[in-house]
């Protein structure tokens, strides 16, 4: 897709997360996802107007072959932008896709120093089964509730603004360092990798780090919101498999730390050398 700007580009298995700066692709791929969504969009004037919305907006897009999930931003100051519109298609639903692209946006508005990410939804006044899942979904993703505006879209539709903080005070840190055998490089790898997909959807992580030279020595930081978090992906069923035939094969040594983040710091030299530390 040409519309679409590649140099902006966050992975997610097969599906990848790219920026979009085209304001004519903007408004095709929102028409589109939108259309097939009328469990949650139904008047044809608010579609419309996403529709033109979307054209001066940070537009984010989840593509896998095809577009099929976009979500774009509405920045209200220098300090707070919101979720102004989002959407996956349906038999995309449920596959981290929607994660994803908030992980981006987040990211993205870390990186031009924004603090906090809203999104308004329908609120649990009215009962809907579809707005029940995206409620969940932010509640899950770490939005907090602030206010209903039981009239805003009217007295039928009452609305519910959730609020993230991008920066908050403190996380964790699990430090894991460690000199590899020579042994089973093949296993490791895949072990590895399998490793890192499986702590993606575990309550709690937030990112890792991993590097490691020609010695065989490496590193490998992993961030959580909190410590129950952190003991429940110790004690996770294929996680301690794996950690049994690190000890029996694949590490000669290695050293776990726990430590509390109160404050980080951050420098981007441009946006296509961007690197950022999502916390």
């Amino acid at each position: 897709m040409t519309l679409i700007n590649k140099g902006h580009c966050r992975d997610s298995s097969s599906v990848k997360i790219f920026g979009v700066g085209d304001p004519n692709a903007k408004t095709q791929i929102c028409e589109k996802i939108l259309m097939t969504l009328p469990d949650w969009f139904v008047i044809e004037s608010a579609i419309l107007d996403y529709i033109k919305d979307v054209q001066k907006m940070e537009t984010w897009v989840a593509v896998d072959a095809d577009v099929v999930g976009f979500l774009s931003l509405n920045s209200h100051n220098q300090q707070t932008a919101e979720i102004h519109v989002m959407g996956l298609l349906p038999e995309h639903h449920g596959k981290k896709i929607g994660s994803k692209l908030i992980q981006a946006a987040e990211e993205s508005l870390l990186s031009q120093k924004y603090k906090f990410l809203t999104v308004k939804t329908l609120s649990e006044k009215r009962s809907n089964e579809s707005y029940d899942k995206t409620r969940k979904f932010y509640l899950n993703y770490g939005f907090t509730p602030v206010e209903e505006f039981l009239t805003l879209w009217g007295e039928h539709n009452p609305c519910l603004m959730l609020i993230k903080n991008l920066v908050p005070t403190s996380y964790y840190a699990v430090i894991f360092s460690s000199k590899r055998t020579s042994d089973d490089q093949t296993g490791y790898e895949k072990a590895s990798k399998r490793m890192v997909e499986l702590a993606e959807k575990q309550k709690g992580f937030i990112k890792a780090e991993s590097s490691r030279d020609s010695d065989g020595i490496g590193i490998t930081v992993s961030y959580w919101r909190n410590l129950e978090d952190i003991k429940n992906w110790k004690m996770h069923a294929e996680h301690a498999v794996v950690q049994r035939l690190g000890r029996e094969k694949w590490y000669e040594a290695f050293t776990t730390r726990i430590c509390r983040v109160e404050k980080e710091y951050s420098f981007f030299s441009n946006d296509s050398a961007r690197y950022n530390t999502k916390v």
